[in-house]
């Protein structure tokens, strides 16, 4: 028992009377309809409009338990009048859903179907004058002469059934019924009474049921599949035991008709014809191939249409019951004795290298197939497939890293074709294969499995893949970053790219700090330069768009930015008199001032004094005053030499130092 709806035409619906559909909606239902206009040709007002309907049509189909019911309403009506002193008369039908049931006598068993909302079913407009009308009341009640223009919309909708018996019963309801409120709500159905039985076309036998032209046949022969009892407008699929010969679109009446062929390939003689459709179970007939084929007649017919040249060995049994035969340039491998995949050149060769079928791939499931980018060609096989292209040779594909291989396009993507089969990474569980365009690596210790390619991969590759100080990557490569920039995690770090700093490596201590300042959007942008080892005292640094960082074992690891970093760099850097940073800049001292602590000083910066260095007996000195909170206020100078010493100027005095001795002035 099976419904399908769809909408109607005008066309479709001659057996509906247009006195049936005439839908002039009345005040007869209260305040859910709208109040009815009076029209007349001669009485003192315009006379009510009959009340608003549903119409129901059954129409017996042409197979036993079949047919089609349609609906049809009027869901606007409105009459305009030549005479401005008559007002337009305006009628339209409450929005809702009809809804249809057929259940057998007992209610036990039903079936249903919903239509969408009324104001989307299939509709068709008209106007017309009204004839019969010539005068119209006016809103003082006076008649006055005039004619009509009346404009009507008529909705239709239809739903098929099939597999329904004689003794069932077909009911209808609408979910927004004006009528129950007045505690009639079949008033709004007309045409055919309702709940009514389904109308007698003939006897059921089996629903569903399928029957072929013939239950045997040699191979290549005609062969027509029919059914009855299907669900309307759904797909019925045909196969021959497990290969597809087809699909037909069920009619109205619930049958089907695929005309189609005995496959030549079908060995041996006894098969069976299924149908699969939705919301059913699949039904199948025996089918006896006569005369049948033998395997080795089909092998041998499936390598001369592959050009394998002359059988080389008989028909061997193999793993699972299966069984190939070798011919001059490649084998036939038979599946379940009724599948045949032919196994030849390269991508045969990269199936030998991987133990054929006791290898990971184990059989084929597909043929080989050509047409891909750049002349290649691939197999599938049950654990993965087998991929060749001229420019990258034969490889295998399986498992997560063919799955993030097909999440970037396979071969149309970035990576192209892969250049190598599945490498152990001898760590981390870690596999990886290498393509065109760059990596897939793959491990459930590294988050699964992760692509690498563009500049981030020649970076990576730069720092020494896997085995330099970043290991292996943890992410995918992330962007959407500020200024188009981009990332992939790694083990031990990162590699960041944006169009203005290029591509570089992130890790360690450098990282951390950086990470401390809000990596690329915090003052320091994004790195320029790797991480540059080989300073003085076993330091290192990397250069950003906004400073550096610099690291070294006893000065640990900080930030070098703006003024500071230019007065630090007057100095010699880690060179100079003040050696390594030991502290990020401090910001918040008196009038905006920051200072940054070196080994072998600081360097201090405000708005009115510029950044200046602080080191040695002067520093001393000024940190005896209150450094910038005492009477010197910040230094405008650098120390500079004096006869037999040094000197600093200060926004308040300054410091000498002559032979030891200090003097504040």
């Amino acid at each position: 028992m099976f419904l399908h709806q769809f909408g109607l035409g005008s066309g479709d619906l001659l057996e509906i009377k247009s006195g049936r559909i005439r839908a002039c909606l009345s005040a007869v239902v209260g305040a859910v309809l709208l109040a009815a206009s009076l029209v007349t040709g001669a009485g003192p007002a315009n006379a009510a409009a009959p009340p608003w309907v549903i119409n129901v049509a059954v129409t017996p189909g042409t197979v036993a338990g079949s047919g089609t019911v349609t609906f049809s309403t009027q869901t606007l009506y409105r009459e305009t009048f030549s005479d401005p002193q008559c007002a337009t008369q305006s009628q339209s039908a409450p929005d809702g859903t009809v809804g249809v049931y057929f259940s057998d006598p007992t209610w036990a068993n039903t079936v249903s179907d919903r239509s969408p909302q009324l104001s989307q079913w299939l509709s068709t407009t008209s106007t017309a004058t009204d004839p019969t009308v010539t005068t119209c009341a006016t809103a003082a009640g006076t008649l006055v002469p005039a004619t009509a223009t009346v404009t009507q919309t008529v909705a239709t909708w239809s739903v098929d059934y099939s597999c329904q018996s004689p003794s069932n019963l077909i009911s209808v309801e609408f979910s927004n019924n004006p009528y129950l409120s007045t505690g009639n709500s079949a008033s709004m159905w007309s045409g055919t009474r309702m709940p009514s039985k389904v109308p007698d076309n003939g006897p059921i036998s089996g629903c569903p049921a399928i029957a072929l032209s013939s239950s045997s046949g040699p191979l290549g022969s005609s062969l027509t599949v029919t059914g009855t009892g299907y669900a309307p407008s759904a797909t019925a699929t045909v196969n021959f035991d497990r290969a597809v010969l087809g699909s037909a679109t069920i009619s109205a009446d619930g049958t089907f008709a695929l005309n189609t062929s005995v496959p030549t390939s079908a060995i041996g003689a006894s098969h069976w014809v299924s149908v699969m459709s939705p919301g059913f179970a699949s039904l199948s007939l025996p089918f006896t191939v006569d005369p049948p084929m033998t395997l080795a007649e089909a092998m041998d017919a499936k390598a001369t249409a592959w050009g394998l040249g002359a059988a080389t060995s008989a028909v061997t049994g193999i793993l699972y019951g299966n069984s190939y035969r070798n011919y001059q340039f490649g084998a036939v491998i038979a599946v379940s004795d009724d599948k045949l995949f032919v196994s030849r050149g390269a991508i045969r060769n990269e199936w030998a290298a991987l133990g054929f079928e006791n290898g990971p791939l184990v059989y084929p499931t597909t043929d080989e197939v050509g047409g891909l980018r750049d002349g290649g060609v691939y197999q599938n096989y049950d654990g993965g497939a087998i991929v060749w292209s001229p420019a990258s040779g034969a490889h295998e594909s399986s498992g997560p890293i063919r799955s993030k291989w097909q999440a970037t396009g396979f071969e149309n993507g970035i990576l192209g074709y892969p250049t190598s089969d599945l490498v152990d990474g001898l760590e981390y569980e870690v596999w990886y294969q290498n393509y065109q365009g760059g990596t897939i690596v793959s491990s459930p210790e590294l988050n699964g499995a992760h692509a690498s390619y563009g500049p981030i991969r020649s970076e990576w590759q730069a720092t020494g893949l896997q085995h330099g100080p970043l290991s292996w990557p943890l992410t995918d490569i992330v962007t959407g970053l500020r200024n188009g920039g981009s990332y992939q995690g790694f083990i031990f770090g990162a590699i960041v790219s944006s169009p203005a700093s290029g591509t570089h490596e992130s890790y360690g201590p450098i990282r951390s700090e950086w990470a401390a300042t809000n990596f690329e959007s915090g003052p320091l942008g994004y790195p320029t330069t790797e991480v540059v080892k080989g300073l003085r005292n076993g330091g290192s640094y990397q250069n950003y768009q906004g400073g550096a960082i610099v690291s070294s074992p006893s000065s640990g690891t900080h930030e070098s930015i703006g003024a500071i970093r230019g007065e630090w760099q007057a100095t010699g850097f880690e060179g100079g008199i003040l050696g390594y940073p030991t502290t990020d800049e401090v910001g918040g001292l008196r009038n905006g001032g920051v200072y940054q602590n070196y080994q072998g000083g600081a360097v201090i910066w405000s708005p009115g004094s510029g950044a200046h260095e602080s080191y040695g007996p002067i520093r001393a000195a000024w940190q005896s005053t209150g450094f910038e909170g005492g009477r010197l206020g910040y230094p405008t100078s650098e120390v500079y030499s004096v006869p037999n010493g040094t000197a600093q100027n200060f926004q308040g005095g300054r410091i000498t130092d002559i032979n030891g001795t200090i003097a504040i002035s």
